[in-house]
C-alpha cells in the first residue's frame, strides 16, 4: 500500500528514516490546497530540522507547487489518494517514521498544529527519552 513512499527516499527496507506529510488534492489549484500552502508559508527551517518530507499527490492536473517548501509529487496521485481512502477534494496526513498515519484530516492545519503532531508521534518522543 505504502510502497510508492520507498521511491521518494522517505523508507529503506529495514525502516522508516522520514517523516511525511502527504497534501492529497484534486489539483494545485484546489483551494484547500493552497490555503494549506498559505500555512505553511516560511516554516522550511522548522520541518527541515526534523526530516520532514513534503509529498503532494493530485488526483487529476498537475502544475507548479509555489511554496518555499520543497515538494515532492507524487507520480499517480489518485492511487495514492486511494490507498489512503481519501475521497474528499482535500486531505493532508502526517506519516510518522514508524510508517503509521499519525494524523489526517480534511481540514487546513496550522503548521503549529502539523509541528506539534510530528513532535508528539511515539517515534520522535522514543527517540528524545534515549
Amino acid at each position: 500500500m505504502r510502497s510508492w513512499l520507498i521511491n521518494v527516499g522517505c523508507r529503506h527496507e529495514d525502516g522508516w528514516v522520514e517523516i511525511v506529510v502527504l497534501l492529497v488534492a484534486e489539483s494545485p489549484r484546489t483551494g484547500a490546497f493552497r490555503k494549506q500552502l498559505d500555512k505553511l508559508r516560511n516554516t522550511y527551517s522548522r520541518f527541515a530540522s526534523r526530516a520532514t518530507i513534503f509529498i503532494a499527490a493530485f488526483r487529476q492536473g498537475e502544475g507548479p507547487i509555489r511554496s518555499d517548501l520543497p515538494f515532492v509529487v507524487a507520480n499517480n496521485g489518485s492511487a495514492v489518494a486511494d490507498a489512503y481512502g481519501v475521497r474528499d477534494d482535500f486531505n493532508i496526513l502526517i506519516i510518522g517514521k514508524d510508517g503509521n498515519v499519525d494524523y489526517q484530516t480534511r481540514k487546513v492545519l496550522p503548521a503549529a498544529r502539523i509541528s506539534d503532531v510530528i513532535q508528539n508521534s511515539f517515534v520522535v518522543q522514543h527517540e528524545v527519552r534515549r
